[in-house]
């Protein structure tokens, strides 16, 4: 199977971070913000003590693969 390779952005401006989330095709706001919302509930992600700021970070999802929503 290819890698996703079709782009949505998100920016936080309270952080100055970016969220290049990789899918299958181009995202809506409301799967855009789930993507993110499921990067941030990852154990390793919440443990950090300091938020992340002035990054840029890369989230491959399966949205848009065949048989995936």
């Amino acid at each position: 199977m290819r890698e996703p390779n079709i782009v949505t952005s998100l920016h936080d401006g309270d952080y100055n971070v970016t969220y290049d989330v990789f899918a299958y095709r181009p995202l809506t706001a409301v799967e855009l913000r789930a993507a993110v919302h499921e990067f941030q509930a990852q154990p390793k992600v919440m443990q950090r003590k300091l938020p992340l700021r002035n990054k840029t970070i890369q989230i491959v999802t399966t949205i848009g693969a065949s048989g995936s929503p």
